[in-house]
């Protein structure tokens, strides 16, 4: 499965997944790391605050994934097209 660091929430979770069930490799870039839902509330007038509601809870019983993302067995670099 081909991952970045601009996969987060379901980016985060599917791998995290595909990886446990033994399904193959990862390739590519660890994953954002922000695999929480999150609630908005007005903090004031100029902006709103984000806050994480739930994470993920994995069959072993752990918190994982938010904030450390899930590393790919194959780290390759995504170019960027200029």
């Amino acid at each position: 499965m081909l991952i970045d660091q601009d996969a987060g929430s379901g980016g985060d979770y599917l791998p995290y997944t595909f990886r446990y069930l033994g399904l193959g490799k990862l390739i590519g870039t660890r994953t954002w790391a922000a695999s929480s839902a999150f609630g908005e509330s007005a903090a004031d007038r100029r902006g709103f605050l984000t806050v994480p509601y739930f994470r993920m809870y994995t069959p072993a019983s752990e918190w994982r994934v938010e904030n450390e993302g899930v590393a790919p067995d194959l780290e390759v670099e995504r170019i960027r097209p200029r």
